[in-house]
């Protein structure tokens, strides 16, 4: 009968340690080969230009192309929008046009296009519609390859925290996904602080059972060193590309 010695002890629970994390490093690289993922965010700061509320007189005028805009708020919305996929999308892969809607009773009044990545891929908006209960704009483009995107600013009216989505669906992609703003230094730093702390945990239980056997490998040990350095790189690829590589959150200063 086969005794359980220390090293015996150690070779396990590093060899389980390195399968349970090679999982997760290979969850974290399917999700960096994903296909086209069409994402939109609406910028937290909306820019009050008019608000009713606080005008102490009737004697100040609001004209819009020389038409009075009468009693109402007048906001400006930044939308963004960008493929986070690794597949382009193309202008003839849209099955559903992609459209920017104001929930609330609003009207459009300007919509412009005040950032984009690369002029290659031919942002341009259409002309906006509005009825008694929601107001939208189709946004147009030719092609989106990952991390391209535009940043997009309507100016309304209504409700200055009116809810705005974006609506559209694309071939690989089920529809577009909102992507709340998260806190900076939590995405940028804490995710793969705990990435990182993982890793050294792995290389500390391989070398306090490396010391421990006194170079007398075996088939246990040899096999998890192997998946020890497999899951390291697998680790730091999917961190490469699901944390840092990703110039839209410079771009667009979300």
């Amino acid at each position: 009968m086969h005794t359980w010695t220390l090293d015996t002890w150690f070779g396990a629970v590093g060899l389980t340690i390195g399968i349970v994390s090679l999982a997760v490093a290979i969850y974290l690289y399917r999700r960096s080969i994903q296909g086209p993922k069409p994402m939109y965010r609406i910028h937290p700061l909306r820019v009050r230009i008019v608000d009713k509320s606080r005008f102490q007189t009737s004697e100040l005028e609001v004209r819009l192309r020389g038409v009075p805009v009468l009693d109402c708020n007048v906001t400006a919305t930044t939308v963004v929008f960008w493929n986070d996929g690794r597949t382009p999308i193309r202008k003839t892969d849209i099955l559903e046009a992609f459209t920017i809607t104001i929930v609330q009773p609003a009207d459009i009044l300007d919509c412009s296009i005040v950032k984009t990545t690369r002029e290659v891929c031919r942002f341009h908006l259409g002309q906006p519609l509005s009825n008694e209960q929601f107001s939208s704009v189709i946004f147009y483009f030719d092609i989106i390859e990952q991390f391209d995107g535009a940043s997009i600013q309507l100016i309304h009216t209504g409700d200055p925290d009116a809810t705005i989505r974006m609506s559209g669906v694309s071939v690989g992609a089920i529809g577009i996904q909102y992507k709340a703003v998260s806190n900076r230094k939590r995405s940028m730093f804490v995710d793969p602080l705990i990435n990182a702390l993982a890793g050294l945990t792995m290389t500390g239980v391989l070398i306090a059972w490396s010391a421990v056997r006194a170079m007398q490998p075996s088939l246990v040990g040899w096999v998890g060193l192997v998946v020890c350095v497999v899951t390291i790189g697998a680790v730091a690829v999917g961190l490469y590309r699901t944390h840092i590589r990703r110039p839209h959150r410079k771009l667009f200063d979300l």
